[in-house]
């Protein structure tokens, strides 16, 4: 089973608010910058499992995606904390 396109809309839409974050990161309050950068670790450990998956291609099943679905939002819910902090 190859990572599907659900995955990587959701990496995009994640990448998408990371970015319009990270512009705004100099108005971070202090919580909101801890929050920031727990969200960062997860995005990190994401970018790192979807590319492993990736390259697994058939062999990437349906754990992997709901692992990477579940890091996903995750990260989401952290990037609403900052957007709500800032």
């Amino acid at each position: 089973m190859t990572i599907g396109q659900d995955i990587d809309q959701m990496i995009e839409k994640l990448r998408q608010q990371r970015d319009e974050l990270k512009l705004q990161a100099h108005l971070m309050k202090a919580d909101a910058k801890d929050e920031w950068q727990k969200a960062e670790d997860e995005w990190q450990k994401l970018e790192n499992r979807f590319a492993r998956a990736k390259e697994a291609g058939a062999e990437a099943g349906d754990d992997v995606a709901d692992a990477l679905r579940n890091l996903g939002g995750k990260i989401q819910e952290g990037y609403g904390k900052v957007r709500k902090s800032i």
